[in-house]
């Protein structure tokens, strides 16, 4: 059996802002505002930028949701949208750690930390062949650690612990271009992410029950002068 549509839920974080933390359990309302907070006219006018956290949780009782494809259906009126992988932690709460740079052709993933390091680093992404990929690697310390799979895409590196005193570097390839960076007392980067359409949404391995995918959500909008206000933003998630 698959995952029903009503055993899909939409939570907010442990953050009252949700602008990072914890899978809070409670699904989204239907209220207006109540995922994304109204904006003031003066700020509507001036432009900015929104970041939400928000959970995809698999509430199924035995069934887990196979290759899950996540993107946007349909963005706000007047907005750009983009898509983050985020975790369930409370020390995910920095949106500036959304800092990687896509790879420019499949590589190996290597790691390597500024001082003594033998956490665990989880890469998630997509093979070379463009299938949803996890890999776990131990740091080495300063010494360069390669993934044993290339990847064509990477979304996210995801450390096991925060260190306050070092600094991770996620590059492409063995010696290649710094495409990421985990600072102190930080725990993950992640790339942003245009998932305009299913083929370039996120794409992540099956989801067991009972689990969360975490997301960031980041809006932004210019200056306004036309008068015409944001509408509505879909996210559409889909079994593979």
């Amino acid at each position: 059996m698959s995952v029903g549509q009503d055993e899909l839920l939409f939570n907010s974080s442990s953050s009252g802002s949700s602008e990072g933390g914890t899978n809070s359990g409670v699904p989204y309302s239907n209220a207006k505002g109540a995922f994304i907070p109204n904006i003031a006219d003066v700020d509507r006018l001036a432009g900015g930028t929104i970041y939400k956290k928000w959970f995809l949780y698999n509430d199924a009782p035995i069934d887990g949701l196979i290759s899950p494809s996540v993107w946007l259906q349909q963005e706000p009126t007047f907005m750009t949208e983009v898509l983050g992988l985020g975790f369930d932690a409370s020390t995910d709460d920095d949106e500036l750690q959304g800092n990687m740079t896509a790879f420019s052709a499949d590589a190996y993933v290597a790691l390597v930390s500024s001082a003594s390091d033998t956490r665990d680093a989880i890469i998630w992404g997509l093979s070379a062949a463009g299938d949803p990929l996890m890999e776990v690697i131990t740091l080495n310390g300063t010494s360069e650690v390669l993934s044993l799979a290339e990847f064509s895409v990477v979304y996210a590196v995801q450390l096991d612990a925060i260190n306050a005193g070092l600094t991770v570097l996620v590059k492409e390839g063995t010696a290649g271009t710094t495409r990421g960076t985990i600072g102190p007392s930080k725990l993950c980067c992640w790339l942003w992410v245009e998932a305009a359409s299913k083929g370039s949404g996120i794409h992540l391995p099956d989801l067991p029950p009972g689990s969360p995918y975490g997301f960031w959500d980041k809006l932004t909008w210019a200056a306004s002068v036309s008068g015409v206000r944001p509408n509505i933003s879909v996210v559409a998630v889909e079994e593979n």
